[in-house]
């Protein structure tokens, strides 16, 4: 079970979800479009700054997306320096993040091109919710393929649905 975590987008669910993992006691690896947002875990040992999105997925098998939309996801995901320009053979990508399904659809293929797998995870509720672990995570696979890393889900809510109607379900 590994303990290291990266996550990409420092914004209203991606702060949290950090806040979370690192009092379970997780490494995570930020990266965020502005470094100033991951200023207040940048001296916490449990937490590594990454100046990109590969260097993030170079350091992690287990990543965590919370983008504002397409355009920034594509930049993640696709750009030189993005999650994409490395073999992601043993890594999961799951994506909170607000894409349009065909969006979502091109980004899938591209991390499975790249031997990744890319899981639509997202999660119903606000801030608030999230904070007081209440949120409801939907994950568009079924929970045999979540086992490896369900552990970290589970501090961020005990509310987790399995192979929900999200996107990834016709896949």
């Amino acid at each position: 079970m590994s303990k290291q975590v990266g996550i990409i987008g420092l914004g209203n669910m991606g702060s949290v979800i950090a806040d979370h993992l690192v009092t379970s006691g997780y490494k995570i690896f930020l990266h965020n479009r502005t470094k100033a947002k991951a200023e207040k875990w940048l001296g916490n040992t449990q937490v590594v700054w990454c100046d990109s999105p590969k260097e993030l997925a170079e350091n992690c098998k287990i990543i965590i997306c919370c983008l504002y939309d397409d355009i920034a996801a594509k930049n993640v995901y696709l750009s030189k320096s993005g999650l994409t320009s490395i073999n992601l053979v043993n890594h999961i990508i799951l994506d909170v993040s607000t894409l349009f399904v065909s969006c979502f659809e091109q980004l899938n293929k591209v991390v499975a091109q790249n031997n990744g797998k890319l899981i639509d995870m997202p999660i119903s509720g606000n801030r608030a919710a999230l904070q007081e672990k209440r949120a409801l995570i939907m994950l568009g696979a079924t929970e045999e393929e979540c086992k490896s890393f369900v552990h970290f889900l589970e501090a961020l809510s005990n509310k987790i649905l399995y192979k929900t109607y999200a996107i990834m379900q016709k896949f």
